[in-house]
């Protein structure tokens, strides 16, 4: 509904360690991290947002920029305190993405 009724392009929503929902006009995908053992949350989200702009900033496509975002908050949780993520965690865990369609 938002993205019919307010002009609103592309819509993210962080579903936490279940992944997140890439939502346009054409299509919802639905990005899956695989299971980490998570020492902290704290910054996962910051590292979401700014592992997606970075990958747009770098051309990445949507469905590419959505995993590394993922990859990035996912990599975060797997480092105590306010560790954050770490490029050779994010890079592991990239390659370990899943995403779906839902429509």
């Amino acid at each position: 509904k938002i993205i019919q009724n307010i002009n609103c392009k592309i819509l993210i929503v962080s579903l936490g360690s279940d992944g997140a929902l890439l939502v346009t006009k054409d299509e919802v995908i639905k990005a899956v991290p695989p299971k980490v053992n998570v020492k902290s949350t704290i910054g996962a989200g910051d590292s979401m947002v700014a592992g997606i702009v970075f990958a747009l900033s770098k051309k990445l496509n949507l469905n590419d920029a959505l995993i590394y975002g993922i990859a990035c908050g996912t990599a975060a949780t797997i480092n105590e305190g306010t560790g954050l993520c770490k490029k050779e965690d994010v890079e592991h865990l990239y390659n370990l993405m899943t995403t779906k369609n839902i429509y």
